[in-house]
């Protein structure tokens, strides 16, 4: 009360009033209020406390005023409001935002959620695909080409009758996305038109959410928008309607995922979702600016996951940039979240889930942290509501978190402090647990930190993935860190991170808060260009359509940021403009600042450099696609830079002397080995300025816990930041590095002092090197999706990366392709055993299926990786499916062929690279001195030197790898993770049953397998004796693809989160008898086993274990061309049930995961068009748990061309499994047309056999139908023989 009555006699007296900025989280909301006098001051409470307050935001306020409940809030006293929010965020994630109708062209309708027909995990045999957010879909009668013609005209009429019901059922958000709409919105505009008439309050058409090539991020996107817009748009009206009077109404601002500030009432829900992380990156980012520092990650470790952001200011240049404070955020334009693609604008940062209340746990003879996490309640074991053990309690056993700084909120009664004790026995059983388990001798705290360990690990691998991964060496960047646990972890990331810097600012414990009250507004908008640059050639045309976009953003902007306005508000408005480029026939572009003057001899150079240093390539003859135009408006001068420091400098004291409030004691890991320091404690706002700290010590404060780790000191600067400073970098991190080798090759000395030929591992390192070499794996996929030139592995994604021990046995590999991944290590020992004399720099490529190979387009580079050695110390390699090797048919998928020599060049065992120089002239021979030579060799050498840019990256990591750890020490633990694989299926194994099962294909090829499982040994025999003859066609499955099944299913049953290695493959007896189509000879034809026969031994091994009935079975590979095309795709289907959940419909199941191509990208690269794209409905089998449905894919082609399908299971239905129904056997036809004597097409239909070669005319359409999975159980008073019937159409 006295507070309100003081404002109000000083109101005439001060030209400034109260801004409040906010976060509002998931749990809290954090605020930062901004008082007359320009201090600054903080508060906290609940999101959500229905019985206390409806809204925290207008509570926080109410609070910081000292208002009572039934006090009217007084706005005249408050100057403006800015807030991030996670409204949108939770209702995305819980399925709960508006009701919301989806438009779509003729023939669409089931595109989103087809997608890219991908599966999240692999190695899930219960496939769990995202909820879609729409209630319904409305197929529009329209349909556009690539160029724009139409091809289709748009039905008004038709489509208003339709819309009407749905209006009639309360549906009020609709979202409208036409194919090509982006480029040619007329259609859309008019469906828009049409749908306001007939009262649609929320309308979101894809031009204008997101006016960028790819149908399916788009129209995601675009239901998004409306599925939030109106949610958001009711809280906004809550907030501002209490922050309202007759005559005056507070200036209401919302922070959007890009890092800029907008009005209320034009926040929409595509912009929401990371409204609050994103007030972090601004004042992670502006806050270390104001202070000197340039290059920057952000660590935000909060309870359930850590966010890490990028920004280095060098990376920058805008055409309006000199003599400006108003800094330019990292962005990313296409990501994922909650299922759901996404393709607006939003602040780069790379979520992890490891946070304070991530679970910690030893399981299947490894430490393991996460991703699971104790949330809010129970929360960890020391809140007292029995909760499991967490990273906080290893902070807490460790004394880096001390229960006497903490509030005594815990417990029942919530009066009581943190509970070590309870903490500290949890961890001596688990200690007692492990050492009984292993036969090792860990103490709780040693435990403790071993978890701390694992978890430094993964959020500084999370961190290389935003640098590192992209170029940036983090090793002069500064670490910005801050959330509630961001404090007590940064020195350790920092040095997992080599870097010698970490920032601590006063408000580090609400700086997402503090961002939001520094970000300026900004409107961020795009055109789509399309348009082919050719330098001189086409300049001034380019120029024109430019120029004339400019001018359409600059209106759009104005709708939102004013110049006029902004004068009037004396705010300073900037415009940046930026172009999206890529080379012709590729779909990964570059952001690149445009020139006040246009420039476009510039912006190509620059271009083609930024190429070379992100992707490792060039090709300044190749030319550009300007995709599209970016503008990015910011209005700044909001007087929020300003700041008084009066909030922050009454943090600092004023004394110069360095007290401790007490004494403790901390347990830390220094110099490879795990003590325990007495360490003084400080109070944060008792910290003199200028004066060092040294480490180890701990700082309190009213938010967090700082843990200064030894050998690093602490420095309050001007500004009242701390400055944590590693000491001595360069030799500590090589007296750490010498240490943990020592102390392994201490461990290795003892053990085999005791007669042991090798050390038993520390389950902490195993873990850590578990992680390390998963990472090494996935950066070689990074590279090579992002350096190569065919759509098939750049955008399809149809590639492996792997790393391999000495002995080229494999260690891991990233999640790619499950049909790569056993089958690659015959290909590393092929190059071992025939090639005696392997120098540094040599590469060697194969595609031989007799030697470890799969089929032709399946292309494999193998790296040996030298260590300071004369033989190689392990072996890196990448696989790759080529578009074309040559062959009878253009994409090498011949679907007749019986000789090798008809599927393409065979390669086997060529030194590709001899002593790093490329064998140019050696490869361009061998594709094509052949009788069916390669269709397209550059790209061919294009996409090798791409795979061999991935093995060099893995090659530079390992060789780092080896450096930190030692020799010995990295290959110790490819072979302790290979043990820990094995002692993990051999317990598997145990729970299994014996079985055996017999499956047919199409043409009466038999699959036989009997798997003998010996329970008391864990080992299994997997004999597939019976199996057909080696096969007249090209059905043969290389024996390396029938492992590659084996190991894949039994890596399916382990259901455990760890890397696919060797391990697996040593409790494996498996029998492959000569001579059969599993162990094809020279010159068997096997284009079809790799992508079939594999899908059928998968099934035959599910069924002989009686767990899960049969997919789909095929891959549906498609392929077309001519001398000038040539595509190739493998189509989804159903998915088999099993004893606990339905099959999912439309995804790629078992040995591939490959990627589908965006209807937009396949209509402008090829003369086709999609004209139907749906899931087929009821072609699961009946059961229990039905089985998944297929889809139906019709493609017209725009001229002649060639057509292959290779596909299964059209006429052997996938079987069900206890009783449940088969699946529908697929289908595959061609419409032709034909005219009648009046000149009228009419459609003739031509079925056509599973596998077949057809020449397709201009106008024809080619139709595959595949099938559905099995059901599961028997199905309640239902006729399962149902599911076997045919197609009603067929």
């Amino acid at each position: 009360m006295a507070v309100l009555e003081y404002l109000k006699r000083k109101k005439a007296h001060i030209m400034a009033a109260w801004q409040f900025w906010m976060d509002r989280g998931g749990t809290f909301t954090d605020i930062v209020a901004k008082k007359p006098d320009g201090s600054l001051v903080t508060h906290k409470l609940l999101s959500e406390n229905p019985a206390h307050y409806k809204d925290a935001a207008i509570q926080g306020i109410r609070e910081l005023l000292g208002l009572a409940d039934d006090q009217t809030l007084p706005i005249e006293l408050i100057d403006e409001v800015k807030m991030g929010t996670t409204v949108a965020t939770n209702a995305l994630l819980e399925r709960k935002g508006e009701p919301t109708l989806l438009v779509t062209s003729h023939g669409l309708g089931d595109i989103l959620k087809i997608g890219y027909q991908t599966r999240p995990d692999i190695f899930a045999l219960d496939i769990r695909l995202p909820e879609q957010l729409y209630v319904g879909v409305e197929e529009a009668s329209e349909r556009l080409l690539a160029d724009g013609t139409v091809d289709l005209p748009f039905d008004e009429e038709g489509l208003a009758v339709r819309l009407i019901e749905w209006r009639k059922q309360g549906i009020e958000s609709i979202a409208i996305a036409f194919a090509h709409g982006y480029r040619f919105p007329e259609h859309e505009k008019a469906a828009g038109r049409l749908a306001r008439e007939l009262g649609f309050q929320q309308v979101s058409l894809s031009h204008e959410v997101s006016p960028l090539v790819k149908l399916v991020p788009r129209g995601d996107t675009t239901v998004v928008d409306a599925y939030l817009s109106p949610i958001l748009r009711r809280y906004v009206e809550q907030v501002d309607s209490q922050l309202s009077a007759a005559k005056e109404t507070v200036p209401l601002y919302f922070m959007q995922s890009n890092g800029g500030l907008v009005d209320a009432h034009k926040f929409r829900g595509k912009d929401a979702i990371l409204s609050g992380p994103a007030g972090g990156v601004v004042g992670m980012v502006e806050t270390a600016c104001d202070d000197g520092f340039d290059r920057i990650i952000g660590f935000d470790m909060g309870g359930t996951s850590t966010d890490v952001a990028h920004f280095n200011a060098d990376q920058f240049s805008s055409s309006d940039n000199t003599k400006n404070n108003v800094r330019e955020y990292e962005r990313e334009f296409e990501t994922q979240v909650a299922g759901v693609r996404l393709r607006a604008p939003m602040m780069n940062i790379h979520t992890v889930a490891a946070g304070g209340g991530s679970i910690v746990k030893f399981s299947d003879g490894r430490f393991q942290v996460g991703p699971e996490s104790a949330g809010a309640f129970p929360g960890p074991a020391c809140y007292r509501n029995g909760g499991p053990l967490t990273i906080t309690d290893c902070n807490v056993l460790l004394g880096k978190v001390k229960a006497e700084y903490f509030p005594e909120c815990f417990g029942p009664q919530r009066n009581q402090g943190l509970d070590f004790e309870g903490v500290k026995k949890q961890f001596e059983d688990l200690a007692n647990s492990i050492n009984q388990e292993t036969g090792l001798h860990y103490g709780a705290e040693e435990i403790a930190q071993g978890f701390l360990t694992i978890a430094i690990e993964s959020m500084a691998n999370a961190v290389k993935k935003i640098s590192l991964q992209r170029g940036y060496d983090v090793s002069n960047y500064v670490l910005n860190a801050f959330g509630g646990a961001g404090a007590q972890h940064a020195c350790l990331v920092a040095e997992a991170l080599g870097m010698k810097q970490v920032y601590l600012h006063p408000f580090a414990g609400v700086l997402s808060a503090y961002g939001i009250g520094l970000a300026n507004e900004r409107w961020l908008g795009e055109a789509s260009l399309q348009i082919l640059y050719e330098g001189d050639n086409n300049s001034c045309s380019v120029l024109d359509v430019i120029e004339l976009n400019q001018v359409r953003l600059q209106e759009k902007s104005d709708r939102f940021i004013s110049r006029k306005s902004c004068a009037d508000k004396k705010q300073t408005v900037q415009d940046f403009w930026r172009i999206h480029v890529k080379y012709q026939g590729t779909d990964t572009p570059l952001l690149l600042s445009l020139p006040n003057n246009l420039d476009m001899i510039s912006v190509a150079k620059e271009f083609h450099q930024l190429h070379q240093k992100t992707f490792g390539f060039s090709d300044a003859a190749r030319p550009l696609i300007l995709e599209a135009l970016q503008l990015e408006r910011v209005a700044s001068g909001r007087n929020t830079n300003n700041l008084n420091d009066q909030s922050i400098a009454s943090t600092i004291a004023e004394k110069n002397t360095l007290t401790p409030i007490a004494g403790s004691s901390m347990t830390c890991q220094h110099n490879g080995k795990v003590k325990t320091f007495s360490v003084p404690v400080y109070r944060r706002e008792q910290l003199p300025k200028h004066i060092n700290i040294d480490g180890p010590a701990l700082i309190a404060e009213s938010n967090s816990t700082i843990v200064i780790e030894p050998s690093w000191v602490g420095n309050v600067i001007e500004s009242g930041a701390l400055i944590l400073t590693r000491l001595d970098h360069d030799q500590t991190q090589k007296s750490q590095s010498e240490s943990f080798k020592n102390n392994q090759e201490k461990a290795n000395d003892e053990q085999i002092e005791k007669g042991k030929a090798d050390s038993a591992p520390d389950v902490i390192q195993l873990e850590v090197f578990n992680n390390l070499f998963m990472f090494v794996a996935e950066q070689m996929g990074f590279v090579l999706e992002k350096t190569a030139a065919s759509v098939n592995i750049k955008e399809r994604l149809d590639f492996s990366c792997a790393l391999f021990d000495q002995h080229g046995e494999l260690v891991a590999n990233a999640p790619h392709i499950p049909v790569h991944l056993g089958s690659m290590s015959e290909s590393i020992k092929v190059v071992i055993d025939n090639n005696l004399n392997i120098k540094p720099g040599d590469a060697f490529v194969l595609n031989t299926p007799y030697n470890g190979g799969t089929h032709l387009p399946d292309i494999t580079i193998v790296k040996p990786v030298f260590i300071n050695s004369e033989t190689a110390d392990f072996y890196v390699a990448a696989r790759g499916h080529h578009a074309d090797v040559g062959g009878i048919t253009p994409g090498s998928m011949p679907a007749r062929s019986r000789h090798i020599n008809e599927e393409g060049i065979l390669l086997d065992n060529l030194c590709l690279v001899k002593e790093g120089i490329f064998q140019t002239e050696m490869i361009t021979s061998a594709l094509s001195d052949h009788e069916f030579p390669a269709r397209n060799i550059l790209q061919n050498i294009a996409d090798l030197k791409a795979q061999l840019a991935a093995c060099e990256k893995g090659a530079q990591e390992l060789n780092r790898l080896s450096q930190q750890y030692g020799l010995s020490t990295l290959q110790a633990y490819m072979g302790h993770v290979q043990d820990n694989a094995e002692l993990t299926l051999k317990a598997c194994l145990k729970e299994l049953d014996s079985g055996s099962f017999e499956y047919s294909m199409d043409d009466g090829s038999l699959i036989k397998v009997v798997i003998t499982i010996d329970k008391h040994n864990g080992r299994a025999k997997v004999d597939f004796s019976g199996t057909s003859d080696q096969h007249a066609g090209n059905f043969n499955a290389p024996t390396s693809v029938a492992k590659a099944a084996v190991l894949y299913v039994f890596r399916c049953l382990v259901n455990k989160n760890m890397p696919l290695n060797a391990g697996f493959f040593r409790a494996l007896d498996i029998i492959v008898p000569k001579g059969s189509m599993l162990a094809p000879q020279y010159p068997a034809a096997v284009v079809s086993g790799n992508v079939e026969t594999a899908q059928y031994i998968v099934d035959t091994l599910l069924g002989a274990l009686g767990i899960m009935a049969a997919s789909q079975g095929t891959n549906n590979n498609f392929t077309f061309g001519d001398e000038e095309f040539q595509y190739y795709e493998t189509l989804c289907g159903g998915a088999g049930a099993t004893d606990n959940n339905h099959g999912a419909s439309g995804v790629h199941s078992h040995m591939t995961n490959s990627r589908l191509t965006d209807v937009e990208i396949l209509e402008q690269r090829f003369p086709v068009m999609l004209e139907h794209f749906a899931l087929r409905p009821a072609s699961g089998g009946l059961g229990k748990f039905n089985g998944g449905d297929g889809i139906e894919r019709h493609i017209r082609f725009l001229k002649p061309m060639s057509a292959t399908i290779i596909s299964g299971h059209r006429q052997v239905p996938t079987f069900g499994m206890a009783g449940g129904g088969a699946g529908k056997v697929g289908m595959n036809f061609v419409q032709r047309f034909t005219f009648d004597s009046a000149g009228n097409p009419v459609p003739r239909l031509e079925f056509l056999q599973g596998c077949t070669d057809i020449q397709m005319n201009r106008g024809d359409v080619f139709c595959i139908h595949s099938p559905g999975g099995g059901g599961y159980g028997d199905h309640l008073g239902a006729e399962v023989s149902d599911a076997l019937d045919t197609d009603k159409d067929q």
